[in-house]
């Protein structure tokens, strides 16, 4: 009877033990689909010819636009172009060495989320990547990736991807209660074939020239965060000479903040204030400097309490601790 009830005991862990391993391995399994399922986007954003009608939505309106996306010799083309409102349209030429000024880096065009192969490795380490099921866009079959933040200084993003060519058909930004802030979406889309009578247009001098050669703009730029959210690095940076406005813009691969100083004559004429625009933090704050006070702002896809710690924590470089 006892080396029965031992056996039964035996079978009873050892069906415990399976069932751990087999569900370990199956996230796990998981895991690199959903994995997979990014890095395919990336590839696929950078590598397709696609034009398109897209809807962009923010504070409850919606705006359509077309969109035209060609590729050549490694140069990616993009034009964008305003079906309602105000009439306008919007392109540029991209590539791994592309001279793109820093203002056009940050403006959100249609609230696609800007992510690189580079950029692929720390998304990973602050974001868990879920394949959450199949829907329907632009009549195409789409598997839906949620990208969770691991700490509270990000949002969450919902993405839509083409089973077919791997493209990104959906985007939406959440605040960290799940609730949509955002929305970027196909609601027509032809892929490469049906492009063929498209030209490519001339490509600019400035769209192969690299910008690291010439780029002494951080000579000028005398501010720095003394504290950003982990993962986040420093991508751009601009001084006007005009204003004495200095501009730092930080990347964690995905979402993206740019903080403005502005000079002592400018700032005190500018209010403190908090809100949001869609997806978008705006939150000012009264530094001082050398007995004087300027206005620190910090716009980007975070929540409000991370974009107030960024504020507060922006200091002059002089008094930056330096390394013995």
């Amino acid at each position: 009877m006892v080396t029965k009830f031992r056996n039964v005991k035996i079978f009873r862990v050892a069906v415990i033990m399976t069932a751990i391993f087999v569900s370990s391995y199956s996230i796990s399994q998981e895991e690199k689909s959903a994995q997979m399922l990014m890095r395919n986007m990336i590839e696929a954003s950078g590598a397709l010819n696609y034009s398109g009608l897209i809807t962009y939505e923010k504070s409850g309106r919606l705006k359509t636009s077309k969109i035209i996306h060609l590729v050549q010799d490694g140069i990616n083309f993009e034009k964008i172009i305003h079906l309602d409102g105000a009439e306008g349209e919007f392109s540029r030429f991209r590539s791994d060495t592309s001279c793109e000024p820093g203002h056009l880096k940050t403006l959100n065009i249609d609230s696609r989320p800007n992510i690189s192969t580079d950029s692929f490795d720390l998304i990973q380490k602050f974001y868990s990547l879920e394949i959450r099921g199949q829907l329907r866009v632009a009549n195409r079959k789409a598997s839906l990736l949620l990208v969770s933040p691991k700490d509270k200084h990000r949002l969450p993003y919902v993405l839509a991807i083409d089973n077919e060519t791997n493209l990104l058909l959906m985007s939406v930004i959440l605040d960290l209660s799940g609730n949509p802030l955002e929305r970027f979406q196909f609601i027509e889309l032809s892929v490469d074939e049906d492009l063929l009578s498209l030209d490519f247009p001339k490509v600019p001098l400035k769209a192969e020239k690299d910008c690291k050669s010439d780029d002494s703009s951080i000579d000028g730029v005398n501010w720095s965060a003394s504290w950003v959210p982990p993962g986040f690095q420093l991508v751009n940076f601009e001084k006007n000479k005009e204003t004495g406005q200095q501009l730092l813009v930080y990347s964690d691969g995905i979402a993206v903040f740019t903080v403005f100083v502005e000079s002592p004559q400018v700032s005190v004429s500018l209010p403190v204030l908090a809100t949001r625009h869609g997806a978008s933090a705006l939150v000012t704050s009264k530094i001082k400097s050398f007995d004087k006070e300027v206005i620190v702002s910090v716009v980007g896809e975070v929540p409000a309490g991370t974009a107030k710690m960024v504020s507060e924590s922006i200091v002059h470089a002089s008094k930056l601790s330096k390394p013995s």
